[in-house]
């Protein structure tokens, strides 16, 4: 394996801006999912007008704003925190997007509509930046258990 103090910095702003990314897809899924559940009528009103599915979209979307302020507050000098960063924003695009997809019933399912591409970005962004491994990797360094 490769080490040293440019092989860190690197994985450190590959950790930060796969944050990121996470981040833009949560919003992008949680954009879809209101955009949609306001166009799709359910009991004579739109979904919207429903409590319980005003306060879920409502909820995604806070979310996903969190999880870009996170992003956006994680320094790139510190390859712990980014570490840490990126596992709980991969974990939220996926949550997320599987809202998203969820809120479209059986057409989110679809490729003709982006909140399916959206669910499978999310998925292959926390396999492809081993998010878990990274956030493992970040717990031991923190408690003294270098690997």
């Amino acid at each position: 394996m490769v080490h040293g103090p440019r092989v860190t910095r690197a994985r450190t702003l590959l950790d930060v801006g796969a944050a990121a990314v996470a981040a833009g897809i949560a919003g992008a899924a949680a954009r879809a999912a209101l955009d949609h559940s306001g166009t799709r009528e359910q009991f004579g009103a739109p979904l919207t007008d429903l409590p319980t599915v005003r306060a879920s979209l409502s909820a995604q979307e806070a979310a996903a704003r969190s999880v870009l302020a996170t992003a956006l507050a994680t320094g790139i000098e510190d390859a712990r925190a980014a570490a840490a960063a990126l596992a709980p924003a991969c974990d939220l695009a996926l949550d997320v997007a599987a809202a998203a997809v969820q809120s479209h019933g059986g057409y989110g399912y679809m490729a003709e509509y982006a909140v399916e591409g959206l669910l499978r970005d999310a998925v292959s962004l926390r396999a492809a930046t081993r998010a878990t491994e990274s956030a493992r990797a970040a717990a031991r360094a923190l408690v003294g258990l270098d690997a």
